[in-house]
């Protein structure tokens, strides 16, 4: 081979590119996407009844987490399963409530101040039985200024009713009420809220009865009768045992005929919750007993409940209740109906008398619904929502992700606690 081609196939051979050198590509980010369908699976686990293995799963990819959100989120969910296992693994369930809140710590190590977290800390501490650590994280939840969404007001709401309930548990009735109070104005139609907010009242005593009343006449324009119905039931009992507390008890009386009426069911056993007429023998009550299991006698001897406009309304409305209770029992109930309907329209309108006629004849059902239809009606209002409590939120939901930059986030999905 001649120099010349010797020196081309040199130079062709530094010119060709060479191989590239075998390189290891890095694994993929272990992101919050990944740590979603990690932690869904291990909540599938965990639902079948492999919660050891669940958390085996996630305390492994705790270990390998990149970044603050994703930490948090994988140590969320660990203190979530410890949780669940606690439930079934009761010879071991001290022991794991402690490494579910040392999750929920480290959790909050890398996130600090999410209110799920410390929710679920706060429930955690209490099962503990450390009342004193767990008030404290719910005082700092309920720190602030009171938020506009419907969503986040019912969530504060919630933890207030538990640090009121923990507040009470140890004696401190005064703040426990302040707490159930700004739960109620939260979430006005929580019943849970309502009926705290009465017990801490009746816990309080005599000195409370006039806010008491305040208090159910509030549920009562909220649309809660029922609580409405059961506080001033509690509040009579009360307050007349008190002779200063009397003229408080006959106003609650009279509010408890009112709401009592809307329910337009009435009869001898509604009045049940009242006192006996032996342990209070006021007119208020006695003539209230008289006209419900009479309401067609004379009206003679119903002076209390005849003497003011205000009563004479009261009154006109419990009649219409119980005039629709006698309609539902067919055509034999109609003309005692028809009578009764024209009482409490001559109540309503001011002839206190007011009494039908006994000759009158038996009247169809389309007269007794006109004499109803004419009658002054009462304000009402939409059920309440059941007590839902306090909730432990699970790890699967948008609104359990711990975030760095933004701590709240909506729509948890959440598991009861029975």
């Amino acid at each position: 081979m001649s120099r010349r081609a010797a020196l081309l196939l040199a130079s062709l051979a530094i010119a060709a590119p060479r191989a590239p050198a075998q390189v290891i590509a890095p694994p993929p980010p272990r992101g919050m996407a990944l740590a979603r369908q990690v932690v869904a699976r291990a909540e599938q686990l965990a639902d079948a009844g492999r919660t050891d293995e669940a958390i085996e799963i996630v305390a492994e990819e705790l270990d390998r987490a990149a970044d603050f959100d994703v930490e948090a989120f994988y140590a969320f969910a660990l203190g979530w399963l410890l949780e669940e296992l606690s439930a079934s693994e009761t010879g071991r369930r001290e022991a794991l409530l402690r490494e579910a809140a040392e999750a929920y710590r480290r959790s909050l190590d890398a996130v600090p101040d999410n209110p799920r977290t410390l929710e679920n800390l706060a429930l955690v501490e209490r099962d503990l039985g450390q009342v004193d650590t767990a008030i404290e994280l719910l005082r700092e939840l309920a720190s602030g200024g009171d938020p506009r969404e419907p969503a986040a007001r019912a969530a504060l709401a919630s933890r207030l009713l538990l640090l009121g309930d923990l507040l009470a548990s140890k004696g401190e009735l005064k703040s426990a009420y302040e707490s159930y109070e700004r739960a109620l104005k939260l979430a006005p139609g929580d019943e849970a809220a309502a009926y705290r907010v009465i017990g801490a009242y009746d816990a309080l005593g005599e000195r409370w009865f006039p806010r008491l009343l305040q208090v159910c006449r509030d549920l009562g324009n909220a649309g809660l009768d029922e609580a409405a119905r059961q506080g001033l039931e509690i509040l009579v009992r009360r307050a007349c045992a008190t002779g200063d507390s009397e003229p408080v008890a006959r106003e609650a009386l009279e509010l408890w005929a009112r709401i009592q009426a809307r329910s337009g069911s009435l009869s001898p056993a509604s009045l049940r919750g009242l006192p006996a007429d032996e342990a209070w023998p006021d007119p208020s009550l006695r003539e209230l007993r008289a006209v419900v299991d009479a309401p067609l006698e004379p009206a003679g001897d119903i002076e209390y409940w005849t003497a003011t406009a205000h009563r004479r309304h009261a009154l006109a409305l419990l009649l219409r209740a119980l005039a629709l209770s006698l309609e539902r029992e067919g055509e034999a109930g109609f003309a005692e109906a028809a009578r009764v309907y024209d009482r409490a329209l001559a109540l309503a309108h001011g002839r206190a008398g007011g009494r039908a006629g006994a000759r009158a004849a038996p009247v169809r059902a389309s007269g007794a619904r006109s004499r109803r239809e004419s009658l002054p009606r009462a304000r009402g209002g939409a059920p309440g929502r059941q007590d839902p409590g306090l909730r432990r939120v699970r790890p699967g939901g948008d609104g359990a992700v711990p975030h760095r930059a933004r701590a709240d986030l909506r729509g948890p999905r959440a598991l009861g606690r029975g």
